[in-house]
């Protein structure tokens, strides 16, 4: 089974303005960024002392707590890139370390086109489907059992296997991950 990972559509404060990257790097893309980028890469949020930042948030990248980071990888997660990131209130009053933006290894094209809703938005190179989903079915098929991996058909989903929520569930901080998983239907 997979969900779509979220950042907590609850969440009242989080990054509201991500690092310059040099030209031609993204995260969105699912393959190693081997350009030199200047780190920590700063992202700025609208926390402040009283609401701090929650363990995961998303900008440009998704970015996690140490704390988060460990726990994804405890539960098997080996497919990512990670960058020290530091995340700051409007005016660099307050500076939160211990963050790392993620990059995610692998783009699967896993989606079923035929049982899933969606606009049409192009064709990448090489003819896989760009599309925007409203209903999106994964094929099990097509996943390759993998835990963690960016739709290849709209990148900017993350997909994560039931298995790694599971174990996030299992143990929580307190004020929990900063995450909403979406379960997806699957043929």
């Amino acid at each position: 089974m997979y969900y779509k990972l979220e950042t907590d559509i609850y969440q009242d404060y989080g990054i509201i303005e991500d690092p310059v990257l040099p030209d031609g790097v993204y995260f969105n893309r699912g393959t190693v960024i081997d350009a030199e980028l200047e780190l920590p890469l700063k992202f700025e949020t609208n926390c402040d002392d009283e609401n701090p930042p929650l363990e995961y948030m998303a900008g440009v990248a998704p970015v996690c707590s140490k704390l988060m980071l460990d726990a994804l990888q405890a539960a098997g997660i080996d497919n990512i890139q990670t960058f020290p990131a530091i995340l700051t209130t409007y005016a660099n009053e307050t500076v939160w370390d211990g963050y790392f933006a993620l990059n995610i290894i692998g783009k699967v094209s896993a989606a079923d086109m035929e049982k899933s809703k969606f606009v049409s938005i192009g064709e990448w190179p090489g003819g896989t489907p760009f599309a925007g989903f409203q209903n999106l079915v994964i094929d099990k098929n097509k996943t390759h059992d993998l835990y963690l991996f960016r739709l290849a058909e709209c990148p900017s989903e993350i997909i994560i296997h039931k298995d790694i929520i599971d174990k996030l569930l299992s143990a929580p901080p307190p004020k929990g991950w900063g995450i909403v998983a979406f379960e997806l239907e699957q043929t």
